[in-house]
């Protein structure tokens, strides 16, 4: 099954680099993905290794992401989606306000983790999905062990520095797999 146009946000992106490559990794999950300018503006780094200092950043090139359409580069098209894009700028960061703005408008979904920018989705009647969410539709798709997904939370944990709240509705499957790894 193939889901709607979804926004990709930097938050999940970022995280989902640190397991691979996205030009392998975003295929196989459920999506025709989109990425809106304003993200593609921002600084897209991880750490290079777990134990990498703070400075220490690799850059996320997604040239053959975006030249193979793996990932399609949008904007604002309109007056309505430049207007909602400015009245966002002000409750979330940029990225979040461009992906927010034209998935509203044109019914897409957006992919963030990005707690004000999932409120503002919620407002908004965006619907959102997660790095947990799109890391257990990978571990789904791909059949992987408990030692690959543990793994994949691992690098995830340790390149992107992110980890769930206990909020998060894929909490327990999440910090299940992170500690079978």
């Amino acid at each position: 099954m193939e889901l709607p146009e979804t926004l990709i946000d930097t938050c999940c992106l970022l995280n989902l680099c640190a397991v691979g490559d996205p030009y392998d990794l975003l295929p196989q999950l459920p999506f025709q993905w989109r990425i809106a300018r304003a993200v593609l503006a921002e600084e897209l780094s991880i750490r290079p290794r777990p134990d990498a200092k703070k400075t220490e950043r690799q850059r996320i090139d997604l040239t053959r992401c975006l030249s193979t359409h793996v990932l399609v580069a949008c904007e604002p098209q309109d007056e309505e989606e430049r207007a909602l894009y400015i009245s966002l700028a002000m409750e979330v960061d940029d990225g979040e306000a461009m992906s927010l703005a034209i998935a509203r408008v044109r019914k897409w979904g957006v992919a963030t983790d990005d707690g004000a920018a999932r409120r503002v989705a919620a407002r908004l009647g965006v619907v959102t999905v997660t790095t947990p969410q799109l890391t257990k539709w990978w571990a789904e798709q791909t059949h992987a062990d408990a030692a690959t997904i543990g793994a994949a939370i691992g690098r995830i944990e340790a390149l992107a520095r992110y980890i769930p709240t206990q909020e998060t509705e894929q909490y327990n499957w999440w910090t299940s797999h992170r500690e079978s790894k």
